[in-house]
């Protein structure tokens, strides 16, 4: 006979109730983890019981989704449907602990970009980020305790008549009214705040509803609604969509101007100067250069600084490290899920490098890792370069970076990937582009003889004469500002052993970060990308700081531009690059208009002006580089109409292969 529905129904309120109390318990954990490795913002306790609110309303929306099965296996037979629901509750309970375990590493929740990395990357990820021991699987092992006992005890209660009908009352209003039952960004100062909130499960499934959304739009939407209506609808900067062929829609006539030109110190007999570009994994503004919000920690830039050009309000175009390649080195729109991520099937395009070696340029890219890791490979074999030295290149008098117990390291440390490459580099008359990506900036932020930099953290802290409860929240992120050092130390010793070349006095070193450092909390939501630029050579007139905002695609069209005009290499006359070079203002201002990639999968932030779209929230950009949230709703209309005209585009663009016609291809 079949089981009254009342029956089933108070049943499985009861093992809600598990589900209920490990969500809480989970909250708990996370605040008391979060506290103990992080500075948290202040009522961050507030904020998890928040957030326990909103699991309410989650665990509510899953209960109406998870009834009609579990009543259907309860009606054929008792233990069938218990068992399915307990096996779901289980599984939510694993991840749920999984994920906070991953936003109490990094305070950023896991999301759509999860999707951007292949299973490898994700395994090579894990494997030398995190410390693999018995305290790592400590909260598993705990939550899976609690689970049996909570089942043995609620199992055994009986949900009354006036529970069983406000429950299910609460999980149908709780679906109708999903949209509005969901914490929005927009109500939170900073990104942290907002991501202790968040249901970690709900973010994730809301994230990959958002790339299921996108793989529905049509990828020829640029056809039917840009393309046809002229290139006098286009809103956007920068000289992007003219039209010189709009079956290439970024396509323009190079028209970028020789303005660094003016500070270099040329002569008849030079010949084309050798290019160093040092990408510093995570270096940020927020602890590098003057007035650095948590104060320097890179003394040997700081004075690199005073005999450089530097732009202290510079941005990454990425949150992470795959998009600075395309974007500092090709000016290249994003894909949908990030240039590099595209593979073997990346669209035609030009390239500083490969133009580069049409000009008799020899080319090596250097980093102490595992190139494969992002496509890196695979983008620099696109452009033709010369070599590509990676960790199977290190022979075994170099050292690797202490390793995580799990056996597993990133790789070669900053010193030591200088080191080998110093003595591989050829004097030679051909001159020749060396590009360096680091990464003893990297979680989980061990390297060698770490001992010595924690001593000058130490001596640091005490030359800032902070408060001892000040000095402790600095303490918090002992390993990261002790790396921070010891990058600051590797690129001194560096910069010292190449003043030895003879070919130094010809050379132009560019050094820039490729994101902000993420576990550090950021200051505010254009904090991830502020990074610091620098154009440093023997061959400058003189030193000199810019407070114009510019970002990593200004580089190829300005630093192209200098060479063509002033020691006449031959460039195309046509164009794909998104920007037409760097801001030399001294002046705080922003004339760029381009999108920013958080992560991959991801394109929700917008630059234009002085306005900074992010999430759907309109910010201005103080002269501190601050975010200050404005209420300009035809502002925020238009930005929003920028973003989406550009998303249409590059997503044609880059899945039609339509960056460059075939006559650029070379």
């Amino acid at each position: 006979m079949p089981l009254h529905i009342d029956v089933a129904g108070m049943k499985f309120i009861s093992l809600i109730l598990v589900l209920l109390s490990l969500f809480f318990i989970i909250r708990i954990f996370e605040y008391i983890s979060i506290s103990a490795s992080h500075n948290l913002p202040s009522g961050s306790f507030g904020l998890e019981l928040t957030g326990f609110l909103y699991d309410l309303v989650f665990i509510f929306q899953l209960s109406f989704i998870f009834l009609i099965p579990y009543l259907i296996l309860f009606n054929i037979k008792k233990q069938l449907g218990t068992g399915f629901l307990i096996a779901v509750i289980f599984l939510l309970t694993i991840i749920y602990v999984s994920f906070s375990q991953y936003f109490i590493n990094l305070l950023i929740p896991l999301g759509k970009d999860i999707f951007g990395y292949s299973k490898q990357e994700v395994i090579e990820t894990v494997n030398a980020s995190v410390e693999m021991n018995f305290s790592t699987f400590l909260p598993l092992i705990l939550f899976i305790g609690l689970f049996i006992f909570l089942i043995w005890i609620f199992y055994k209660i009986e949900a009354r008549r006036f529970v069983y009908i406000t429950f299910w009352s609460i999980s149908f209003l709780s679906v109708i009214f999903y949209g509005k039952l969901t914490p929005k960004p927009y109500n939170f100062v900073k990104d942290v705040e907002y991501f202790i909130v968040i249901n970690k499960v709900n973010y994730l499934v809301y994230q990959s509803h958002e790339i299921y959304k996108e793989k529905r739009k049509d990828q020829f939407a640029y056809v039917n609604n840009y393309s046809n209506k002229g290139s006098s609808k286009s809103n956007l900067k920068e000289g992007i969509y003219n039209k010189i062929n709009k079956e290439f829609p970024f396509l323009r006539y190079e028209d970028s101007t020789n303005t660094l030109g003016e500070y270099f110190e040329i002569t008849d007999s030079n010949s084309p100067p050798n290019i160093v570009i040092i990408i510093v994994e995570s270096l940020a503004r927020a602890f590098s250069g003057p007035n650095a919000y948590l104060k320097s920690f890179t003394p040997f830039l700081d004075s690199l600084q005073k005999h450089s050009l530097y732009w202290e309000n510079f941005l990454s175009t990425g949150g992470r490290t795959f998009a600075v390649f395309p974007a500092l080195f090709a000016s290249a729109p994003t894909s949908n899920k990030g240039f590099l991520e595209l593979g073997v099937n990346m669209p035609d395009h030009l390239s500083m490098i490969s133009l580069l070696k049409d000009n008799g340029y020899y080319s090596r890219f250097i980093y102490g890792g595992h190139s494969e890791f992002d496509n890196m490979n695979i983008f620099f074999k696109r452009q033709k370069i010369d070599r590509i030295i990676d960790e199977n290149d290190f022979s075994s008098k170099y050292k690797r970076m202490p390793s995580t117990n799990s056996k597993m390291s990133w790789g070669y440390g900053d010193l030591e990937a200088y080191k080998f490459t110093l003595e591989t580099l050829k004097n030679s008359r051909q001159p020749y582009l060396e590009i360096f990506m680091t990464l003893s900036l990297h979680d989980p932020f061990k390297i060698l003889n770490q001992e010595k930099y924690y001593k000058q953290f130490e001596r640091k802290l005490s030359r800032m004469k902070l408060f001892e409860n000040e000095k402790n929240k600095y303490r918090t992120y002992k390993e990261n500002y002790s790396c921070i050092l010891y990058t600051d130390d590797a690129l001194r010793y560096y910069f010292n052993e190449f003043k030895k070349r003879d070919d130094f006095n010809n050379t132009i070193f560019i050094i820039t970060g490729d994101h902000r450092m993420i576990p550090i909390p950021h200051s505010s939501r254009i904090d991830r990308y502020h990074v610091p630029f620098f154009i440093y050579s023997p061959l400058l007139k003189k030193a000199e700081k810019f407070s114009s905002i510019s970002t990593h695609r200004d580089l190829t069209p300005t630093l192209l531009s200098f060479l063509k005009f002033t020691y006449g290499l031959d460039f195309p006359n046509v164009v794909p690059w998104l920007s037409t070079g760097i801001d030399f203002t001294k002046q705080f201002r922003n004339v760029h208009s381009l999108p920013i990639m958080r992560t991959k999968n991801s394109i929700d932030d917008y630059l234009d002006g002085r306005y900074f779209l992010s999430n759907n929230i309109l910010y201005s950009i103080t002269p501190h580089f601050g975010l200050v949230p404005q209420n300009d709703p035809s502002k925020l209309v238009e930005l929003k109409g920028k973003l989406r005209e550009y998303k249409k585009v590059n997503k044609y663009a880059c899945e039609s292969n339509k960056i460059i016609p075939d006559s650029l291809i070379h």
